[in-house]
Parts: structure tokens; C-alpha cells; sequence
């Protein structure tokens, strides 16, 4: 049976991966959304399954990643 010290160690493991997880999550998708995106209006982006690269990447990859690093 586990003590109720060991629980707290793990409670505070795990909310440590929970906050590094959200701030590398917040960095993928603000350099995904800013760094990718094209720097003049008028440029048409290039489409990847319809859909520009800066968005792929901060709204679909990036969600899919650390939901299996979540896992």
C-alpha cells in the first residue's frame, strides 16, 4: 500500500510534466502560427491537404503530438 508521501511525490511529478507539457505546447503552437505563416498579405499560401502549412502544423499536428505525449 502506498504512503501517503509517495502519492504527494507523484502528484507533484506529474503536475511538473502537466505545466512543462502546456509551456512546450504554448511554444509549438506560437512559433507554428507566427513562424510559419508568410510575411506579405498578398502571397498566396502553399496548401497542404487544403489547408496552409502554419495552420497544419499549430492546429492539427500540433495537438496530435502532445496528445500522445500526454498518453
Amino acid at each position: 500500500m502506498k504512503t501517503l508521501s509517495s502519492r504527494y511525490r507523484q502528484a507533484h511529478k506529474e503536475a511538473k510534466w502537466a505545466i512543462g507539457l502546456a509551456l512546450a505546447y504554448f511554444a509549438w503552437w506560437y512559433g507554428s502560427a507566427y513562424g510559419l505563416a508568410p510575411d506579405n498579405i498578398e502571397q498566396a499560401p502553399t496548401l497542404y491537404f487544403g489547408l496552409p502549412l502554419w495552420f497544419l502544423m499549430a492546429c492539427v499536428i500540433g495537438p496530435l503530438v502532445f496528445t500522445l505525449l500526454c498518453a
